[in-house]
């Protein structure tokens, strides 16, 4: 072969695999510019889940503080009615003992009369 055919057949060679490298180099800019933006596009989602994450465990955090003080406020009341139905059984005994026989009823303790009075109006009331 002549020598400038061989030389611009090496050129022609050369120029294509520069072409092909530059076109290859081209490609892997725009993926890794697609890759950027979407890895800064998962990152805003992580963030906005992690926001998200956030405000339901304070609102957990915030239903299970509400529940355990209704959970409280239940045994109190619970404590507080039985304390009330004792304290109703022993007045209706009172009652029923100191009426039973159509006499008059017994007279509480010194200093006692006007809470023994109003607790039995209020078992009066009850029934």
């Amino acid at each position: 072969l002549h020598p400038r055919r061989v030389a611009l057949q090496e050129e022609s060679v050369a120029a294509a695999a520069n072409a092909e490298a530059q076109m290859a180099k081209d490609r892997a800019r725009a993926w890794e510019e697609e890759w950027r933006h979407d890895v800064g596009e998962l990152q805003c989602s992580n963030m906005e889940v992690a926001e998200s994450l956030r405000k339901t465990m304070v609102q957990v955090d915030f239903f299970e503080k509400g529940q355990q003080v209704a959970e409280e406020q239940r045994d109190l009341a619970q404590t507080e009615a039985a304390a009330l139905k004792m304290q109703v059984e022993v007045l209706e005994a009172a009652v029923s003992s100191g009426g039973a026989a159509g006499g008059s009823q017994k007279s509480p303790p010194e200093g006692d009369s006007l809470a023994f009075a109003a607790a039995a109006a209020s078992v009066d009331e009850a029934k």
